[in-house]
């Protein structure tokens, strides 16, 4: 079985620094347009405002990647067994958003259950 590149992997791995910029600079420029009041009321630098909005992305940015790892690993793994790799890794997706206790089955279950009465 001959084995094909993973274009998905390719366009998410790049897209997620792209993300990651153009989040960092859009949040920046509206963080200080929005609090403009309170950037300029406390004695705060106006540096340490973006400076967390920088690095509050940057950790979702570092969170994603061992996200992405996992999805290179069970991509390959799943390639070298079947071309149509991508279905089974979304039936499995699927089955854990639906059937996770804090899933949709799992939420509709609490939701609907009827409440007693006082």
């Amino acid at each position: 079985m001959a084995t094909r590149p993973l274009r998905l992997l390719w366009l998410l791995t790049g897209i997620l620094p792209f993300q990651w910029t153009a989040h960092v600079l859009t949040d920046s420029g509206r963080l200080l347009g929005n609090d403009a009041k309170l950037v300029t009321a406390t004695s705060v630098p106006r540096e340490i405002w973006v400076l967390r909005t920088v690095l509050s992305r940057y950790i979702e940015f570092v969170f994603t990647l061992p996200i992405t790892a996992f999805f290179m690993l069970v991509s390959n793994l799943l390639s070298s067994w079947t071309d149509s790799w991508a279905l089974f890794f979304g039936l499995i997706f699927i089955g854990f958003v639906l059937f996770a206790p804090q899933g949709i089955w799992g939420l509709a279950t609490t939701r609907l259950r009827p409440h007693p009465r006082p």
